[in-house]
């Protein structure tokens, strides 16, 4: 019976697949009729299709106890305000400067929230990067999270609340977020296992079967071509090796008979 580590795993797995399908397919049940009677494999090759973009904004969360489901979503929050700013803010003073108004920069003003966001990512001591460091050892969450603080400590959108041992707070641009560190690794280690990957091809359920399978059958087929050619260029080499090694040693061998009968 699978653990609750693997359940989750395969449920994140299943919804990433299943939601990528539907994209896929709305693309083309949206595409013009030319492009209906293509094969969906070869239609998505075409990157000049028409397409409709749309945005899922994450909502922000701040529950009683905030775990690492809270500190993902609210990290996209993080960059999607980013991403806000970069087109708004950053982009008006490229244009003051451009248009010699650098003067007047002081009348806008915001909050930039890239120091946050090089807190969550930016390599090599960001908390994720820290996270899938800790993740790949033998470790605990209590000495993650003091990793954390050891690199960060002055960190100002990071503190730690007196006499907690497995609490940590974010200063985020909408409010601070109180996050408890334990199952931080275990939620981190979410990769699907092969068996299962297999086992969920075989399924009944032909869509679900399709989208296991595909991805499987691509692996395996990287796997055949990639060692197939590794083997051949490795006889190839071995083969040119010896023959041109032996006919090097006839022809000097040859070459002395010759010199030494000769005389």
């Amino acid at each position: 019976m699978l653990n609750f580590v693997k359940r989750d795993s395969f449920s994140k797995s299943l919804y990433e697949r299943l939601f990528i399908f539907l994209v896929q397919r709305l693309n083309y049940a949206i595409s013009s009729p030319e492009y209906r009677n293509m094969r969906i494999d070869i239609l998505l090759q075409d990157k000049s299709r028409f397409s409709i973009d749309l945005l899922d904004i994450f909502g922000f969360e701040v529950f009683k106890k905030n775990s690492f489901e809270q500190f993902c979503i609210n990290f996209a929050n993080e960059k999607l305000q980013q991403l806000y700013i970069a087109y708004v803010f950053k982009a008006e003073i490229e244009q003051f400067i451009a248009e010699g108004l650098k003067d007047h920069l002081n009348e806008l003003k915001f909050k930039d929230n890239q120091p946050l966001i090089d807190l969550f990512e930016s390599p090599p001591l960001g908390i994720f990067n820290l996270l899938d460091e800790s993740s790949a050892v033998a470790s605990t969450d209590e000495a993650l999270l003091n990793l954390i603080l050891k690199h960060h400590k002055t960190n100002e959108n990071l503190r730690i609340p007196k006499g907690s041992k497995d609490l940590f707070v974010i200063i985020h641009t909408a409010k601070d977020v109180e996050y408890c560190i334990n199952n931080f690794r275990m939620k981190n280690k979410d990769e699907l296992s092969n068996d299962l990957e297999e086992m969920m091809g075989l399924s009944s359920f032909k869509t679900i079967s399709y989208i296991f399978r595909g991805i499987n059958i691509f692996g395996k087929f990287f796997f055949f071509f990639f060692f197939f050619f590794f083997f051949l260029n490795f006889y190839f080499f071995f083969f040119f090796f010896f023959f041109f090694f032996f006919f090097f040693f006839f022809f000097f061998f040859f070459f002395f008979l010759v010199f030494f009968f000769w005389r």
